[in-house]
């Protein structure tokens, strides 16, 4: 006798108190991974609970994902679930500083404010990544720099377009880093923007 195995739904539990400091900030990788919707091959769904993804998200053949510098301390990640009645939804977004308003991220402004991407963001702590947005309902990008005797920098903001699902967890492979960059006339200029190759 062959039975298939059904996913494990979610059982209504009580939620405890996590071991650890839960409650203390959060301790961000200084790189924002951002994949473009048009180089995803295969993305997986989340499982029967509704948060976690456990399969790998697979790039197209030569397609990378790329990081983006955020400036430690900067970072807010937030979702708010809101709505009418039968229209609930979340609608996270990833907020953050990049410094200075130099070539590389002005070209990644100019290049990213219309296309539609997956975010990953890491953590040094240990705990998985947290990822925003999926093929169906993906994240833009909004950007806002400022300049004075005080500061320079961009804030930049990518939120998922619609409400929807709230931040999920992603326990895939992230695209590892990849070949150095191709040089320019000034080593600095692209200091900020590196690149993540496809997964073989």
């Amino acid at each position: 006798l062959i039975t298939k195995h059904l996913p494990q739904m979610y059982i209504k539990q009580s939620v405890s108190r996590p071991e650890g400091n839960p409650g203390i900030g959060l301790r961000n990788r200084d790189h924002l991974v951002v994949i473009d919707t048009r180089d995803i091959d295969f993305m997986p769904k989340r499982n029967a609970r509704g948060v976690l993804i456990e399969e790998d998200i697979i790039l197209k053949k030569g397609a990378y994902g790329i990081g983006v510098y955020m400036t430690p301390g900067t970072i807010q990640v937030t979702a708010a679930a809101e709505g009418d009645p039968d229209q609930v939804g979340a609608t996270p977004q990833v907020v953050f500083s990049h410094p200075g308003n130099e070539l590389a991220i002005r070209e990644f402004k100019a290049n990213w404010l219309n296309r539609t991407c997956i975010i990953i963001v890491r953590y040094c702590s240990g705990k998985p990544s947290d990822i925003i947005g999926d093929l169906c309902n993906p994240c833009r990008m909004t950007t806002s720099y400022t300049g004075n005797k005080d500061s320079s920098a961009n804030e930049i903001t990518f939120a998922q377009i619609s409400k929807g699902d709230d931040i999920g967890i992603y326990a895939g492979t992230i695209p590892r880093p990849s070949r150095p960059l191709p040089p320019l006339s000034t080593s600095s200029q692209r200091a900020s923007i590196s690149y993540l190759q496809a997964r073989p």
